[in-house]
């Protein structure tokens, strides 16, 4: 394996991993998401043109592969919602909230952390991202 992308890799895997957790906030999400950037990365590696830095770069592919997965999960839960519609034997359901897995929040009160992250998830995507690079990964406005 090429050697660039093992020191790119070993230096941005856990960036890339926590970003992702802030997106889906399942581990198990954001494992098959952190492979799939690392995928993209390994595949594109060559074409990088270094106008920015590689830790950018890395975030803009993770971003974009965390929004298309959450672009796929709400296409499967409405389709599941059309489908049991149309199905007369299926009772309607409220969609259970997602449980926020984040391994690296130690707070007492999950229930207003679960709330507020939640609130996040149902902004418009660039808002999120606004969000989530901002308050929680602490870049600036700019």
């Amino acid at each position: 394996m090429d050697q660039r992308f093992l020191t790119v890799y070993h230096q941005h895997k856990d960036l890339v991993y926590n970003l992702c957790l802030h997106y889906v906030h399942r581990p198990e999400d954001a494992e098959e998401i952190t492979q799939d950037v690392f995928i993209k990365a390994h595949q594109k590696l060559n074409t990088f043109k270094e106008n920015s830095t590689i830790k950018t770069w890395l975030y803009r592919i993770t971003i974009n592969t965390c929004l298309d997965f959450l672009k796929a999960q709400s296409r499967q839960k409405r389709f599941g919602f059309l489908t049991g519609l149309l199905d007369s034997e299926t009772q309607r359901e409220r969609p259970e909230l997602t449980h926020h897995l984040h391994p690296g929040i130690q707070m007492e009160h999950r229930e207003g952390l679960s709330e507020i992250l939640a609130w996040i998830d149902e902004l418009p995507p660039t808002q999120k991202t606004a969000i989530v690079l901002m308050k929680i990964e602490g870049f600036s406005q700019k």
